[in-house]
């Protein structure tokens, strides 16, 4: 029974023990008092025996302890139960005896007049508190059967206080039982009839209570005719004997009344009873046409459901096999009914199957979903085996456990991952093979670039070069630096595209970093009818301000070049000035305009794609690969800005950027530009340089001893190690791809050594891909300079390097 129901009906019990209790104590006290009305309620009515009182306090004493969920409790109410029951039992045996030996004469000799048979208790009311305390005792034992027994004991109980009560409504008075002198008080009728009722809401969910409390239509019904029961008889009896006593008609009529009153009454409850049984059949009738209409829809589902669903017994018998599981495993729905579940497995699962089933029966998880544990195999009718995943479900149906487990073939899901797998591995094999093919791509091109950028270097580092020699070195190197941008733009945008551009925010100078650009722009090219210009707001130019300089640089740098490139007179015009975002956060905002050829409206939209120009005449009168502006709006995409371009057809182009940038203060040591550095070293330095190609190991001496430094030359990553174990150096320039040993290889090896492990160790190479960067930072190196090698960014780096700078081992990132 529901926990909140079984406290309403505890309720009963305990009001009923209360209202015999005081019943009890009432009637001892108006015997001790004499209290007349106490002991027998109405004047001339007989009294309460005192035995009887006292019957009642232990009866109501027993029925409330047998509430308590205690043994001591349980036992002492069997124990008084047992008391009153004997006692009970006692007086019943005196009357027989002719009251020799009456427990009330023994037990109230002042208060009992053995000559009244009024004053004495009733065998009626012996008989009582028998039928009571034995449903007591029955109610409250362990066993159904006893408990059952208990509640038939307490309504025959129940019956003899009623018929008590039905005589004196008849005005008889008194109700004789066993003996003409033996009679029932009043007031004990009523308390004997409650005391049952107190019995029989003990344990209410068993037996006839379970009847009679029911929500279903035999309780309703029981509960509707229990009144017409009982107040029909009594009303029509009362009628007839009143009508009798006052002499309107005799015997013979009275007794027709009683029968033809009595049958027009219970016909009538016959009535009422027959329609709710109709009202409750067309309730039964649309519920039933409900549940048909569900069941259809159930059936439509299962029909159409694109998994197997499969219910089971708690035997692991087939009760369900929907559409899908016959198309599934190739049986029919005929076939499967009634077969164990386990004849679905190969036969190598179906032991552990029959153990797993188990454990989730005994387990508290009512449902368990797909995925949740491996994946396992099914067979077929065929013999053939497939993978599944499977969710299961049970629940409790008229005191057995069903199971109901839905079933998915996976064998075209583990085709599509396998393929996705197969996929994903083509392409990482593609992408490294990709990687491959561009580092060594990078390195093919970048060792001859270093050759031909490093002599024209050191060609323009000579005081006595003849000046038409000077400016046939000068074109070399400019169109070196040309090609050095296009293959730096190719790994450039493949770094963007692999999202391995990690930003480096420093402080910096505005104004500085203007300047630098500037410089770098008016060296590279040579026109005179060319105006080139920079303005920075006056308010930028003391400013510092937190974000990656060298990209903005590179920004920079390729929109003043593209300027540079296609305006063949007139002026570009660089503008910084402060500015705010849509967001309204502080922003600088950079423009580049120029008095060029212009690009056409169609054409504008194309002007940030990869390998994208206005048309083919540009790359065939202005060269260029197609990817300078690609780079910058996704450099500008990373540092969180926007970019965009003003442009007419023959007037020239503005392209500006705007970026979200934040103040900061000065660095300790402010920044050196590259283009400012002093191609003389203050300081000589002790330099291994690592170096297999003779033309690159010519040149690398050629800038370092220019330089001023002391240089020491090792082919291989073999004779480096050995020479950087025997050695001190202030710095180790080493080359990646060499014969015997690697620079990897031979980083690591110097990095073990015992002496000098910590000296600075700079990868000189061609391989400037994010991977093998990383590769070299890994090994323990400082950083790395990329070839060709520009002179002052070799110095400058050397200088860095040498005294400290960057000097943690790994490398920055």
């Amino acid at each position: 029974m529901h926990a909140d129901r079984q406290i309403v009906v505890w309720d009963v019990s305990r009001i009923a023990a209360m209202g015999v209790l005081i019943l009890g104590i009432a009637v001892l006290i108006g015997w001790q008092l004499n209290i007349d009305v106490l002991k027998r309620v109405v004047p001339g009515f007989p009294t309460m025996n005192p035995l009887t009182a006292l019957c009642f306090v232990v009866s109501a004493w027993a029925l409330w302890l047998s509430l308590s969920r205690s043994n001591f409790s349980h036992y002492l109410s069997l124990a008084l139960s047992l008391l009153v029951l004997s006692v009970a039992a006692w007086d019943l045996l005196s009357i027989l005896m002719k009251h020799q030996f009456a427990p009330d004469e023994i037990l109230f000799a002042q208060s009992i007049n053995a000559t009244i048979p009024q004053s004495r208790m009733a065998a009626s009311t012996a008989a009582g508190f028998m039928l009571t305390t034995a449903a007591l005792f029955l109610s409250t034992s362990k066993q159904t059967n006893r408990r059952v027994a208990g509640q038939y004991a307490a309504f025959a109980q129940a019956f003899i206080a009623i018929f008590a009560i039905i005589g004196y409504v008849y005005g008889a008075g008194t109700v004789r039982t066993l003996a003409p002198f033996s009679l029932m008080a009043l007031h004990t009728s009523w308390g004997l009839l409650v005391l049952s009722v107190g019995v029989l809401f003990i344990d209410p969910s068993t037996g006839p209570m379970s009847l009679v409390l029911s929500s279903g239509l035999a309780g309703r019904l029981l509960r509707m005719m229990t009144p017409a029961v009982i107040l029909v008889p009594m009303i029509t009896g009362w009628a007839c004997i009143h009508g009798l006593r006052s002499g309107s008609y005799g015997p013979e009529l009275a007794l027709t009344l009683l029968a033809g009153v009595s049958m027009m009454l219970l016909f009538g409850a016959a009535l009422l009873t027959g329609s709710t049984v109709q009202d409750n059949d067309l309730q039964r009738k649309r519920r039933l046409e409900v549940l048909r209409a569900s069941e259809a829809r159930i059936s439509g589902i299962l029909a159409i459901a694109a998994d197997a669903i499969i219910s089971v017994d708690s035997n692991q018998r087939i009760t369900l096999f929907n559409a899908w599981a016959e198309k599934i495993f190739g049986y029919s729905r005929d076939e499967a009914m009634g077969q164990p579940l386990e004849f679905l497995l190969p036969e190598r699962l179906r032991e552990e199957h029959i153990q797993q089933v188990k454990k989730f029966g005994a387990g508290r998880v009512d449902a368990r979903r797909m995925g949740e544990r491996r994946e396992i195999f099914a067979r077929k009718k065929d013999g053939s085996e497939f993978p599944a995943e499977a969710s299961i479900s049970k629940f409790i149906d008229d005191g057995q456990t069903v199971f109901t487990v839905v079933l998915r073939d996976m064998t075209e899901s583990r085709r599509a991952a396998d393929a996705l797998l197969d996929a994903k591995e083509r392409a990482e094999v593609a992408a490294r093979s990709e990687s491959e093919f561009l580092a060594n791509m990078s390195h093919e091109i970048r060792t001859p670039l270093n050759s031909i950028s490093g002599f024209t270097q050191i060609l323009l580092g000579r005081q006595n070069l003849l000046p038409e020699v000077r400016a046939i070195v000068a074109k070399i190197k400019h169109s070196t630096a040309a090609l050095t941008t296009i293959v730096n733009d190719i790994l450039d945008y493949a770094r963007l595209e692999k999202g391995k551009v990690v930003l480096s925010p420093t402080p910096f100078s505005i104004a500085g970093l203007v300047n630098n650009c500037m410089s770098i722009i008016s060296s590279t090219q040579m026109r005179q009818d060319l105006h080139i210009e920079a303005s920075v707001a006056p308010e930028l130019e003391d400013r510092y301000y937190l974000s990656d300089p060298d990209r903005l640089q590179q920004i920079l740098l390729n929109l003043l070049s593209n300027a540079v490139k296609f305006t063949l007179d007139g002026s570009i015009v660089l503008t910084v000035t402060e500015d705010r975002n849509e967001a309204g956060e502080q922003c600088v905002h950079f423009c580049v305009a120029d008095t060029g050829i212009g690009i056409p409206a169609e054409h504008i939209d194309r002007l940030f794609q990869r390998f994208s120009q206005v048309d083919a005449s540009v790359s065939r009168n202005y060269g260029g690969t197609g990817l300078g502006l690609a780079i910058c709006k996704r450099l500008v995409e990373i540092l969180g800005g926007e970019i965009g371009v003003r442009s007419e057809p023959g007037k020239g182009s503005t392209f500006w950027f705007r970026l979200p940038m934040h103040q900061t203060t000065a660095p300790i040591e402010v920044r050196r530009e590259i283009g400012g550095l002093k191609r003389r070293s203050a300081v000589r330095r002790s330099i291994l340089l690592v170096e297999d190609v003779d033309l690159n190991r010519e040149i690398a001496v050629a800038m370092l001893e220019g330089a001023g430094h002391r240089v020491d030359v090792a082919t291989n990553g073999t004779e480096a190690v050995s020479k950087a174990a025997s050695n001190g150096y202030d710095l180790v320039l080493m080359d990646i791809q060499m014969p015997v040993m690697d620079g990897i290889s031979a980083t690591e090896r110097i990095r073990a050594l015992k002496e000098n492990s910590a000296v600075p160790i700079v990868a000189m190479t061609a391989n400037v891909l994010p991977d093998e960067v990383a590769r070299f930072y890994a090994a323990g190196m400082n950083g790395h300079i990329r070839k060709p090698v520009d002179l002052d960014e070799l110095i400058a780096g050397v200088e860095r390097w040498a005294r400290g700078g960057d000097a943690a081992i790994g490398g920055p990132g």
